[in-house]
């Protein structure tokens, strides 16, 4: 926002295509054609996807996708912000050496700001250094993150940025996969993931789940948007018959009709259960 009111031009780079969809998104909604109150035009491009105004004051890409409209002129670094999401994929062995490059071009022409954002690095001083970029350290989360292991009828739960956690019985003693998920849902803790071995596992506990659920509003019009498959499978009638019950499993090979088509038409938190498998 501040480097907007200054007439600045802002590049959010994030590590992959989904990720910059839902930004896009979010952008767009806040300050872009979906705010009550347009403040800056919203772009996105990616490997696959490019949307919005050509000269947009604010871009989101992933890091491969902005070497090569660095390098084209596409985006240019003076009166620039840029801001390197989950910047620890530095480390990567295969994107990390890409990502490298790109960041030595963008300090080597000067952007006027560069804010690296990341939670997981061990050595957040050396890339500060390297980055020439002043080092702000915090381990306020906006919302809790608990940890929990349920196990032999106890809970075991630290939060983080606690040293210590706590212990205390089970709440349920059923070891079921459908009566927990049921559970947690009522506590209010959805929407839920479940990970299993396969797809056809995935498969059978989504299909158990929607046996004792019933539809919703939000979930058929969840299905009714679903329809973004080139053309109809036995899977993805499947999903849409899920989805009315706020259920689903993935991942299902895909490809979209329309690359228009969003999330931002999808209702808010509409799945309470989504099953994917480990691999």
């Amino acid at each position: 926002m501040a480097a907007l009111r200054r007439s600045m031009k802002v590049v959010y780079l994030v590590s992959h295509r989904a990720l910059a969809d839902q930004k896009f998104l979010d952008f767009n909604e806040r300050i872009g054609e979906g705010a009550k109150d347009p403040l800056a035009h919203v772009a996105l491009s990616t490997g696959d996807r490019s949307e919005g105004n050509v000269d947009a004051e604010v871009r989101v890409t992933t890091y491969e996708k902005a070497i090569g409209l660095l390098l084209s002129g596409q985006i240019r670094a003076e009166n620039l912000l840029v801001i390197a999401d989950e910047l620890q994929i530095l480390c990567d062995a295969s994107r990390g050496p890409h990502i490298e490059t790109l960041c030595a071009i963008l300090k080597q022409r000067h952007v006027k700001q560069f804010i690296a954002l990341t939670a997981t690095v061990e050595n957040p001083e050396d890339l500060a250094g390297w980055l020439e970029c002043q080092l702000v350290k915090s381990s306020v989360r906006s919302a809790p993150l608990h940890q929990e292991i349920w196990a032999q009828g106890r809970v075991y739960c630290v939060t983080f940025g606690q040293e210590t956690g706590s212990e205390q019985a089970c709440p349920i003693r059923s070891q079921d996969v459908n009566e927990v998920v049921t559970y947690l849902l009522k506590k209010g803790r959805g929407p839920i993931l479940v990970f299993t071995e396969t797809r056809k596992e995935a498969s059978r506990y989504a299909e158990d789940f929607t046996g004792n659920r019933v539809r919703t509003t939000s979930g058929v019009e969840l299905a009714q948007q679903l329809d973004l498959f080139s053309e109809p499978t036995e899977s993805s009638d499947k999903l849409k018959s899920f989805a009315e019950k706020c259920v689903a499993f993935t991942p299902l090979i895909c490809r979209r009709r329309n690359a228009k088509s969003s999330k931002k038409d999808l209702p808010n938190h509409a799945l309470k259960s989504v099953l994917q498998p480990r691999h």
